[in-house]
């Protein structure tokens, strides 16, 4: 059971808002507009990395119509259990089938890079697997978190090292539903 409190308003709980409604779904158009004129007329294989991307993979998905061709696969890993810092270790829960992907010209739907270790041992496992390519496609990206060099080709915006939820990011598989992406107060994560 996590420290999170239980209370009426889990608003309350938030130090400030970064991505309202509105900016998320103008972030999430920004990166379809890009991936379509990458891959106009193309089959692509989605890999959704569960479950923080749930959201933005599903926003992102129905604006890749009718331009592109997709077929989505899903990977459930973790680094971070139900902790505030990721371990750097990877757990996985969720493999993909290797037929799934192999030939097959791949972007990996993250929710954010904090260290890159996970997403970059994500994407060795899929090119193990034969994919062609492998892309990166993340909502939000902690660069200044990063423990190794890792290319973003669909990047949706920079943010600083905070721990961020909301828009399907949990702290302890809470704040998934709220709406937009807010950065937690210190006191709620760090008990």
């Amino acid at each position: 059971m996590s420290n999170c409190r239980i209370h009426e308003n889990f608003e309350a709980d938030f130090e400030k808002v970064l991505f309202d409604e509105e900016e998320l779904q103008g972030i999430v158009h920004k990166i379809s507009e890009e991936i379509k004129q990458d891959h106009r007329g193309e089959e692509i294989v989605l890999v959704v990395i569960l479950k923080g991307s749930f959201i933005f993979a599903a926003d992102l998905i129905r604006k890749l119509f009718p331009v592109c061709y997709v077929r989505v696969e899903f990977m459930q890993v973790s680094s971070y259990g139900d902790g505030a810092k990721s371990s750097g270790e990877l757990k996985l829960f969720l493999d993909i089938k290797p037929k799934a992907v192999k030939g097959k010209k791949v972007i990996v739907i993250d929710d954010v890079v904090d260290t890159a270790l996970t997403l970059s041992k994500i994407k060795k496992r899929i090119e193990s697997l034969g994919a062609q390519q492998v892309q990166i496609c993340a909502l939000l990206d902690k660069e200044e978190a990063h423990k190794i060099d890792i290319q973003i080709e669909y990047k949706g915006k920079s943010i600083l090292n905070e721990f961020v939820t909301g828009y399907g990011l949990d702290f302890g598989q809470k704040y998934r539903n709220c709406p937009y992406v807010g950065v937690l107060k210190k006191e709620v994560y760090e008990k």
